[in-house]
Parts: C-alpha cells; structure tokens; sequence
C-alpha cells in the first residue's frame, strides 16, 4: 500500500512539473503570434502608392495636354518671311489721311517707304509696325486726328506734301522705295474719278491696276477703302470701294 501511495505521489508530481513546463511554452507561443502579427499597414501602404500613381499620371496628363495645347498655338513662320504693308483707307481734304497697315505676319519697318502722286511724293519715316497695326499719314499738320482714336499706332503729319488728296480726282500709290519707274518697288495703288494718272502704268505693269480702270466716287463720300483690309494688299479696281458716308 505504502509502495502505492509512493507511486502515485511520483505520478502526481511528474504531472504538476509537465504541467508547469507547458504552460509558460503555451504563453510564449500566444505572446510571440501577437508579436509577430503584421498590423494591416498593406492597404494604407497600397492607397498611398495608388494616389502617388494618380497624381503622377495626372501631372503627366496635364503637362502632355499643356504640350499639345502649346503645339496646337505655335506658329511656325517661314525662314524667310517679312512684314507687308499696304494702303487699306484713304479720307479726301486737307483734314483727310492715307492709312497704311502691315498686312503680313511679322513686324516690320515702313521707315523708307514713299507715297507718291505724280509727281507729288512723301517719304515715310522710321516707324516699327506689328502684324495689324496701321499709321496715318495726315494730309496736312494731323491737328484734328490726334492720336489715331486709338486705332492707328501713331500720325505722321505730310503737311500737303501729297496734295489735297482732293474727292473728284487724284491717285495714290506706295512704293517700297523712292524708284517709282520700278514696277517692282509699287505695292498698293489706286485712281479715282479718271484713268491714266501718272503712276496708273507702273501700276499696271506691277499686276496692281487694269488699263482704263478707275473708281467712280460718290458725291457725298469721304473716303476709299481697300475690300482686302488687313489681310492682304489691294490688288485691283475689284478690291477697292468708296461712299463710306457723307
């Protein structure tokens, strides 16, 4: 009987030591998986590369669409090209003017240029013009013209050097130079109320006139004005028209 209480008092302490030892191993095993769980960072990390991405294929979207836009409004111009200038209106009288605007695609100087009615000429000063801006050449001093009512750059008196440039009767040319037998040199021209003037055949020599053409002016009109305004030179009778009102 000793012998059994002996055995089963051996038995019971073998247990409560297995039973002490597995019990800080179970311990260890839940602390270390708590430990080494991996916390949910893999979506925050995921939504912040996703949004990394967007933003970055958005910048690239607009700075290709900004390039597009730039290629869309760029204009190349031609290696050679050069302003254009043309008479686009004329007021008769002493208070009148002859208006002459750059019709090309490039700014240009009209320094050099003369307006001629034979034999009458104007040598143009030295003045810089945009694409579309246009100087007024007034007839006399430019007193009553101002400024230019803020449609011409600027007004260049001729104080009569043309003549009147009188409504019943006259002619108007612009040359690039002062050689007016050169047909070359001519660049606008026009005649009212007769033909035949003294520039008419250099005119029509230049492809910028007709034989026997010449503009018929109303009573009471105040002016003439090229049909072609700024986008081109006048290039005959057909681009010209007067009665601009009385």
């Amino acid at each position: 009987m000793r012998r059994l209480i002996g055995v089963l008092a051996l038995l019971l302490l073998v247990a409560a030591v297995l039973l002490v030892l597995r019990e800080p191993r179970r311990s260890t095993i839940q602390t270390t998986d708590a430990s080494t769980t991996t916390p949910p960072t893999v979506e925050t990390t995921d939504t912040s590369a996703r949004d990394a991405t967007t933003t970055i294929l958005q910048e690239t979207d607009t700075t290709a669409a900004a390039a597009e836009t730039t290629r869309a409004t760029t204009t190349t111009l031609p290696p050679d090209a050069t302003a254009e200038f043309a008479i686009t209106e004329i007021q008769f009288g002493a208070n009148g003017f002859v208006a002459i605007a750059n019709v090309g695609i490039v700014a240009g100087d009209l320094g050099g240029y003369a307006l001629c009615s034979r034999p009458q000429y104007f040598q143009i000063p030295s003045i810089e013009l945009e694409p579309l801006e246009a100087v007024w050449l007034a007839v006399g001093d430019g007193a009553n013209l101002g400024d230019g009512a803020g449609i011409a750059k600027a007004v260049i008196p001729m104080n009569g050097r043309v003549g009147s440039i009188d409504r019943t009767d006259g002619e108007l040319a612009l040359f690039r130079s002062s050689a007016f037998e050169d047909a070359q040199q001519m660049v606008t021209y026009v005649e009212w109320g007769s033909a035949g003037h003294g520039r008419s055949q250099i005119a029509i020599d230049a492809g910028l006139w007709e034989p026997d053409a010449f503009l018929t002016i109303p009573a009471d009109a105040f002016g003439i004005q090229s049909l072609a305004g700024t986008t081109r030179p006048a290039a005959g009778p057909q681009d010209w028209t007067a009665g601009l009102g009385g």
